[in-house]
């Protein structure tokens, strides 16, 4: 399928257009604040976060691997690398990592990406600052590095895929309804997870395929408007993989990967594309 991606969705994405638990689908995130040595090192370092020590950027931001990539060499372009940013090649190895873990692959576009053991390293769009884990066990799919070199919490990532593709199809069918943010009133799914429109798309047609969809999960056509809502804006559309899609006012409706809790609002504005859609069948631009 070329440059895989298997199941985000969160930003940027770009927290994608392009997951991911889907991404595209559902993400797994932490309780409670990490605790984190988050100060910026020159270069790769490790930090403490609330999933332990995992490998960190020049500016304290969490790396991860990507279990679909091959050994060491990355199938995250397009979509999916503005989601999973790569890491640049060039980056130097901070002090008190073992040296020789690390190595360089070279990308489909000429750069260049920083590789331990078998995995090319990537950052997230959804994660803020540093200590920040949401991309964790997005899709089922991406984790932490340890210093090491291991991907953390993937030895079940079996289990762990069947349990995510069972919430997001169950995420997918779920009632439409009204809920809260800091922007106003917006459209949220049962679980109380955000909801999104896509500027590129039309009532009829949705551009958001392959990776991007992984990523950003579409709306089942099948899924159910809450009272609260006006039902002569719904509509569906069939999509390219012959599933279908909800559609409120103009706007084929989304989730974002990189949205680890209900009211999270990782997406907006990712690319200057993706808007949380309120009731009235706007989007907040």
């Amino acid at each position: 399928m070329g440059k895989r991606f298997t199941a985000l969705a969160v930003v940027v994405v770009v927290l994608a257009a392009c997951g991911g638990d889907d991404g595209a689908g559902d993400t797994t995130t932490t309780t409670g604040p990490p605790e984190t040595t988050a100060a910026p090192v020159s270069g790769v370092g490790a930090a403490s976060t609330s999933l332990g020590e995992v490998l960190v950027g020049p500016e304290g931001m969490t790396l991860y691997g990507f279990t679909v990539d091959d050994p060491g060499v990355s199938n995250c372009y397009d979509e999916c690398a503005q989601v999973w940013p790569p890491l640049d090649g060039d980056t130097a190895i901070g002090e008190g990592l073992d040296a020789s873990l690390f190595s360089v692959t070279q990308r489909d576009d000429g750069t260049t990406q920083l590789v331990v053991g078998e995995w090319p390293l990537y950052y997230f769009a959804g994660d803020s600052a540093p200590g920040d884990v949401n991309g964790q066990d997005v899709e089922g799919v991406w984790f932490v590095v340890d210093a090491g070199g291991e991907l953390v919490g993937a030895d079940d990532m079996e289990s762990e895929e069947e349990t995510t593709t069972t919430t997001a199809a169950a995420a997918a069918d779920a009632d439409i309804t009204v809920g809260e943010s800091e922007l106003g009133p917006m459209l949220v799914d049962a679980e109380g997870f955000t909801l999104y429109g896509f500027t590129p798309d039309s009532p009829t047609e949705s551009t958001c395929t392959g990776p991007c969809a992984d990523n950003w999960p579409p709306v089942s056509g099948d899924a159910v408007i809450g009272a609260d809502l006006d039902e002569s804006l719904v509509s569906s559309i069939t999509r390219d993989d012959g599933s279908t899609q909800l559609v409120y006012g103009d706007w084929p409706l989304y989730r974002f990967a990189g949205d680890g809790a209900p009211g999270d609002i990782n997406g907006q504005g990712v690319n200057d594309v993706w808007f949380v859609i309120g009731p009235d069948a706007t989007l907040y631009r």
